[in-house]
């Protein structure tokens, strides 16, 4: 699978691209600022506004086109697209100068994992999440005051993640102590540690996540990734071979009865070799839907 890429606004600077063109990759900043309003199992988050970031870029609140994301609105747990998504975004607009998102999280029956990230957001353990865009059109600021500081005029919305950056150093270990199943949070923390992500979060991201889980006792795990994709392409490489031993079983059986003049003619041989061959074909589609409805693909992410 494609490492999944995303780089911070700082990051983007160091590409050295034009001004105004597009910049072709993904960018990401946090937003920790929970608008507070949530009912049931809603929480609305205020996403980015036109102020100044500590990096010296603004995003112009105007310049967002969501139209891409509203088609498919999934939020997913730190940017990884191997698991389910967590929740949706079941309203996303603009109001004065900020975007803000409500985000609906699935309940326990139906995803676990996704109702602990949820338990987490409302007891104020986790506050942030981060916001994917592709920029579009940009400049490079003029104020003497933030010096290469970049103004995004205008930028496509990829997607929404919830990320483990705890509201405090303790959170973690807090939230363990209050009962809540953190062990998806654990999984995740091993597996960053561990460099066994298919996504490459921006360095400050990363650096936050990996000082706050080692401060909870969480440590490296090797291997630590859920087997199931690699087990579906197992699965599906025996059958492929399966498929080509019969086949080259029936080509020998067919050439046999030939010499001993006892050939029953071809066509059964062709009609066993199809079927065979569309076994295999089936399996293999239902193997990369299985992938493509994990991933919850969209397009503009990679």
């Amino acid at each position: 699978m494609t490492l999944r890429r995303f780089c911070s606004t700082s990051e983007l600077r160091r590409f050295g691209l034009a001004a105004g063109r597009s910049a072709e990759t993904a960018v990401c900043a946090i937003a920790t600022m929970n608008a507070g309003a949530s009912t049931d199992r809603n929480v609305t988050f205020r996403l980015s506004d036109n102020s100044v970031a500590r990096d010296g870029c603004t995003i112009a609140t105007s310049g967002w086109d969501l139209a891409n994301y509203r088609k498919n609105p999934v939020v997913l747990f730190s940017h990884d697209a191997e698991q389910p998504p967590v929740g949706r975004t079941s309203l996303i607009y603009t109001s004065g100068d900020a975007l803000y998102g409500t985000v609906t999280f699935a309940d326990a029956e139906t995803y676990p994992f996704a109702d602990t990230i949820f338990r987490l957001v409302k007891g104020l353990f986790l506050n942030a999440v981060s916001v994917a865009w592709l920029p579009i059109e940009w400049k490079y600021s003029t104020d003497r005051s933030r010096q290469g500081g970049i103004d995004f005029l205008k930028q496509e919305l990829l997607e929404i993640s919830v990320v483990p950056i705890p509201a405090a150093p303790d959170a973690i270990a807090t939230a363990r102590a209050a009962g809540i199943d953190i062990s998806g949070i654990e999984r995740f923390g091993r597996e960053l540690l561990a460099g066994d992500l298919q996504v490459q979060l921006p360095a400050s991201e990363e650096g936050a996540l990996r000082r706050a889980f080692r401060a909870a006792g969480i440590r490296a795990t090797a291997g630590g990734r859920d087997t199931g994709r690699a087990a579906r392409a197992a699965e599906a490489a025996r059958l492929k071979q399966e498929h080509e031993r019969q086949e080259a079983e029936l080509q020998r059986r067919g050439a046999a009865r030939a010499r001993t003049g006892n050939d029953p003619g071809t066509a059964a041989r062709k009609a066993e070799a199809a079927r065979l061959k569309q076994e295999h074909e089936e399996a293999e589609r239902r193997r990369v839907a299985s992938e493509d409805a994990r991933a919850g693909r969209r397009p503009g992410c990679f």
